[in-house]
């Protein structure tokens, strides 16, 4: 295999240097260089070498392609072509795998590309060619708009059928450019397109004629979710749902950790179909939706794909979905999460654009009405009573410090300075949790003695201590900054 490999560059080289040989005869003879029929940047190719007979110098043909567009340079030594050559011809990775992995080396080697810069990347290593003027500014505003993630416009157009009719010089074998190549992608277009039209039953058909479609998981679960969303639509005697509904079915066939029947109660307790307001209230209301096996990250992911339109990726904060998350983590209900997206501009645009009723939804609980409020009502409970503050809880003492008007200084105190709290906590840990809920920072050590000391004696009891340390200067700085009310 590297005997191959070595061969394989000599004649390369060769290569090479004969066309430079050429072009310099040809500009002595005509006294000026041949000019090029269109400037490529560096980095890229003019034109693909003819396609190798073999495999192996195939595989090597398409990893040096990879490096020379995505990276801009050449293999920093053959064994780094090795391992990919090894990773292809093993089937350990697909070419599709191969260029997402180039596309990700691309963002750490070259983190300055602007995104007009990144987009060109992608076209150049993915589909071997340039990009249009208009392909150009609707890629790059995507990405200045936040639309969609560099990772997820890379995973795209791998796999568009462009980009699988482009690898198709690339494939190995015969048998993995029937399983792979641009055909396959064809057929999986037009089995998306009949999803999102909602003809499910046409969808499976086609999903299941692509060969090895049970071996890409991509495409089993683009199969499995049209089989369930049509199973949901039986149930309403073939109507045709808006679109949100149908956003709605899926992202309910990916919660996993619910068993199907119930995700089928689920989706057919969706009856209000008025606008996506109406059905994200269905959705949110149903009591799977709080079912402990869900997580916040898949309940924020399945509201921005109704509501929105589009995939977030729970490892990022890129995509805004991290604040929403976080909504959740506080003790927030979803009803919160789904006003601020329903009142955001993205949401407005995506409505307009796509011709669909928005509306907007409502919150109904004190817990959602103010973010830093309920999340340092939850850190009370967590860190002074160590578990988690229920749902009536939250409410009652936002509650307490909306209607009642009482400072948020006698809120924490009441709840560190409570029964349950005396028992959980002893004189040290009072103190020190005290501290970081009322001033987000660390108490020293030796004040901390000098507290331990007063207790013990008598001098003083925790609501004193409590009412000094939230009535400091440090507690009033960070409380104020959290825009809550105290006696300052």
């Amino acid at each position: 295999m590297r005997l191959c490999k070595k061969m394989f560059m000599v004649a390369m080289c060769f290569a090479i240097l004969l066309s430079f040989c050429c072009s310099f005869a040809c500009a002595e003879t005509t006294g000026e260089p041949e000019e090029s029929a269109q400037q490529v940047p560096a980095g890229s190719e003019t034109a693909e070498e003819a396609p190798a007979d073999d495999p192996e110098s195939r595989a090597i043909q398409f990893v040096y392609h990879c490096y020379q567009a995505a990276l801009g340079r050449e293999p920093e030594n053959m064994d780094a072509v090795d391992n990919y050559c090894r990773m292809l011809m093993s089937q350990e990775k697909s070419m599709e795998d191969i260029l997402f992995l180039f596309s990700q080396a691309a963002g750490i080697e070259r983190p300055d590309l602007s995104d007009e810069e990144y987009v060109q990347m992608l076209y150049r290593t993915m589909l071997g060619r340039e990009m249009s003027n208009e392909e150009l500014s609707g890629r790059a505003d995507q990405l200045r708009t936040g639309s969609i993630s560099r990772e997820q416009m890379a995973l795209n157009i791998i796999w568009s059928p462009e980009c699988a009719g482009y690898l198709d010089q690339y494939r190995l074998t015969e048998v993995e450019r029937a399983r792979y190549g641009g055909s396959r992608l064809a057929v999986y277009e037009e089995a998306t397109k009949l999803m999102q039209s909602g003809d499910y039953q046409g969808a499976c058909q086609k999903f299941k004629s692509i060969p090895g479609f049970m071996d890409s998981d991509t495409l089993a679960d683009r199969c499995g979710t049209a089989a369930f969303c049509e199973k949901a639509l039986s149930k309403i005697g073939g109507i045709q749902p808006p679109a949100a509904v149908r956003r709605t079915y899926e992202a309910i066939y990916h919660m996993f950790g619910i068993e199907e029947s119930e995700r089928l109660n689920w989706a057919w307790s969706i009856s209000n179909w008025t606008s996506i307001s109406t059905v994200v209230e269905s959705f949110i209301g149903y009591s799977a939706f709080n079912d402990p096996s869900i997580s916040n990250a898949e309940r924020v992911k399945a509201l921005f794909s109704i509501m929105l339109g589009r995939v977030v990726d729970p490892t990022t904060d890129d995509d805004g979905s991290s604040n929403y998350r976080r909504y959740l983590d506080a003790g927030m209900s979803a009803r919160a999460v789904a006003n601020a997206i329903s009142t955001g501009d993205e949401y407005m645009a995506f409505c307009q654009n796509n011709g669909e009723s928005g509306g907007v939804v409502e919150v109904t609980e004190n817990r959602d009405k103010d973010y830093q409020l309920t999340a340092i009502i939850s850190r009370c409970y967590e860190t002074g009573l160590h578990r988690s503050a229920m749902p009536e809880e939250l409410n009652h003492w936002c509650d307490v410090y909306w209607n009642d008007e009482q400072h948020i200084t006698t809120v924490i105190s009441n709840l560190l300075c409570s029964d349950e709290a005396i028992g959980n906590m002893n004189n040290e840990n009072f103190v020190r949790t005290l501290y970081r809920v009322a001033t987000y920072q660390e108490v020293s050590d030796a004040e901390v003695r000098e507290w331990i000391g007063q207790l013990a004696g008598g001098l003083v009891n925790r609501w004193q201590v409590a009412s000094i340390v939230l009535t400091s200067e440090a507690a009033r700085v960070y409380l104020s900054s959290l825009g809550l009310q105290g006696p300052w």
